[in-house]
């Protein structure tokens, strides 16, 4: 029986699509392994679909193209950002921080929104109020538990400076750390970046502690310039400590 032979071919923007999501998984989203389990993906695909090209369905071009290249040297390209991946070129301390950061994004961005709907209740019924910090982690740990399956709320510290402290959260499988800050009269730029600082070395002998996120809530806007505060706190305690203050407008 008469067989076709195929041949592969790719254009330049290929490669160019390739290595920006490869990239982007890898460096942006800190993923490695993401990345490396994409490369697999599409190799397999390019595999399968050299020996049985009339199985698939055909890609339609809208004008006649002028580049070829071999399914080898497109295979050899994807062998080359494998490699450069697991030779550990790029290296990351967390493989799935990209959907922590993600869905702790979500909660904070909506809190605010969160908490004024809380207010406007039927018949006036009873609700919660945020008036202080312990109010805010009331409804942070409800939040928190859409997301989390281990929240574990005010676990003991290890001593620092001859005292020991409970931590407001800790997601014991993500190995967070969250710090809950309500802004008050006499609790505003300056004395949070002096807490922050305490909270960074304590946390950081914490065995169950890879990373420390500080929730800032400042709802009444006492603080001037938040953008501005997360940018110097974040800068000064960059790779560890990670400062949020909602809402920021």
């Amino acid at each position: 029986m008469f067989s076709k032979k195929y041949r592969l071919s790719y254009l330049p923007l290929f490669y160019d699509d390739l290595d920006e999501k490869v990239t982007y998984i890898a460096e942006k989203l800190k993923n490695p392994k993401a990345a490396n389990d994409l490369l697999d993906k599409v190799e397999s695909a390019i595999m399968e679909r050299l020996p049985l090209a009339e199985s698939f369905e055909p890609y339609h071009s809208v004008r006649e193209r002028s580049y070829y290249y071999e399914a080898a040297t497109c295979v050899k390209i994807i062998e080359s950002v494998k490699e450069y991946i697991e030779k550990d070129y790029i290296t990351f301390e967390q493989k799935n921080r990209i959907d922590v950061d993600s869905s702790l994004n979500i909660i904070f961005s909506h809190f605010y929104k969160v908490a004024r709907q809380l207010r406007c209740r039927y018949d006036n019924r009873e609700t919660l109020k945020i008036e202080d910090e312990y109010d805010v982690q009331d409804l942070l740990h409800a939040l928190l538990l859409l997301y989390f399956d281990d929240v574990r709320a005010e676990e003991w510290t290890p001593s620092y400076a001859g005292k020991s402290a409970r931590m407001d959260f800790l997601l014991k499988n993500e190995s967070v750390v969250i710090e809950v800050k309500k802004t008050r009269l006499g609790l505003a730029d300056k004395e949070l970046g002096d807490q922050l600082i305490i909270d960074v070395d304590r946390y950081k002998v914490h065995p169950d502690c890879k990373r420390l996120i500080c929730f800032i809530y400042d709802a009444e806007g006492r603080i001037g310039n938040p953008k501005g505060l997360m940018a110097d706190l974040n800068n000064q305690h960059e790779g560890f400590a990670t400062v949020i203050i909602k809402p920021d407008m």
